[in-house]
């Protein structure tokens, strides 16, 4: 017992329902790769800006914690507002890529998650409309999660989702 953390004593105390809450709590375990990932990203915040940016793509096995990871790195960078201007400022926009591969799709997906629901049919105004955004906003790091659903699309739409994204990702 005297080797127990605080915490854990304290939970010796508690009903079996909230050990068991606690035990299925998501718990953040520092690794090494994580650590050198989240510099990546860090990295990114301060970048200069130049004509092609860069961008990152994070790939692992399914349920080795690249979500959790993504997320973590979101959670140090919530959008405020400027004591300044008294504006919203977002560095770092998180989405999830919709099931669809659709250019579209995914514009109206970071539109949505921004709170800028846009009802044009047009997907070069949605593009206009969420750069202007993007800029108002200040956002270096745009993490679209799930990229992955891109492989449902035909060659051709593939090429355009990528396309898009590189087009936003020049702003």
């Amino acid at each position: 017992m005297d080797r127990l953390s605080p915490m854990a004593l304290e939970y010796l105390n508690k009903s079996d329902e909230e050990r068991i809450r606690k035990i299925q709590t998501e718990v953040w375990i520092p690794y090494s790769r994580a650590n050198e990932i989240l510099e990546k990203l860090e990295g990114l915040i301060n970048y200069p800006p130049r004509q092609r940016m860069p961008n990152h793509l994070l790939v692992a096995d399914t349920n080795n914690g690249k979500t959790l990871l993504l997320l973590r790195f979101c959670s140090h960078h919530e959008p405020f507002i400027s004591p300044d201007d008294n504006i919203i400022i977002a560095k770092v926009v998180y989405v999830i890529a919709p099931p669809e591969p659709e250019i579209k799709s995914l514009y109206n997906a970071i539109l949505d998650t921004l709170n800028f629901h846009d009802s044009s049919k047009s997907t070069e105004l949605k593009q206009h409309r969420l750069i202007t955004i993007l800029k108002k906003l200040e956002t270096k790091v745009l993490i679209i999660d799930e990229i992955q659903h891109i492989l449902g699309a035909s060659p051709l739409k593939q090429k355009i989702y990528l396309n898009g994204i590189k087009y936003i990702s020049s702003i």
